[in-house]
């Protein structure tokens, strides 16, 4: 069919994709959000005892993040595989 979760998820809840990249939890996404676009949720999707994905930030070279962050701040985190960056 050529679809992912994300373009199921944008058709079942506006924050759908949102929740389920935070927790990965399609019970919960489903549970939470029941379809009814009139419920939003508060910005963050994770809570006491609720699996998260714990790495979201992607890799980069310290000298790319620069140039990719602008004059936002940020953080830079040493990883023996590479260098990772969050907003």
């Amino acid at each position: 069919m050529g679809s992912s979760e994300k373009t199921i998820l944008t058709h079942f809840h506006p924050d759908a994709v949102e929740l389920f990249n935070v927790t990965s939890n399609l019970r919960r996404v489903c549970e939470e959000l029941k379809g009814d676009p009139n419920i939003r949720l508060n910005p963050q999707g994770a809570g006491l005892f609720q699996p998260v994905k714990p790495m979201l930030a992607s890799r980069a070279y310290p000298e790319g993040v620069m140039k990719i962050m602008g004059d936002r701040p940020f953080t830079v985190e040493t990883k023996f595989d590479g260098e990772r960056y969050a907003a």
